[in-house]
């Protein structure tokens, strides 16, 4: 499920996170066993790379592994 409170949006040498528009149904492809609906397009500069769709869980995780401090409410929790 994606939050209504994430919209990381990040661009930076080498690549771009940004939120998908809310009519985008599409499954998350960070993780072959991930079912959950992608909320964030992650674009890698890498020809091998190229693009992924992220639910909100992978897109928190991936900007932690890259260093980026994230703050927001809790997954499911009102941001007021």
């Amino acid at each position: 499920m994606r939050s209504p409170n994430l919209r990381l949006t990040v661009t930076r040498e080498g690549f771009s996170i940004t939120p998908l528009p809310a009519q985008v149904e599409s499954r998350c492809t960070f993780d072959h066993s991930c079912s959950q609906r992608a909320s964030h397009r992650l674009l890698i500069a890498q020809p091998t790379t190229g693009v992924a769709l992220l639910c909100d869980l992978h897109a928190i995780a991936w900007a932690q592994d890259e260093g980026l401090q994230i703050t927001t409410a809790r997954l499911g929790e009102s941001a007021a």
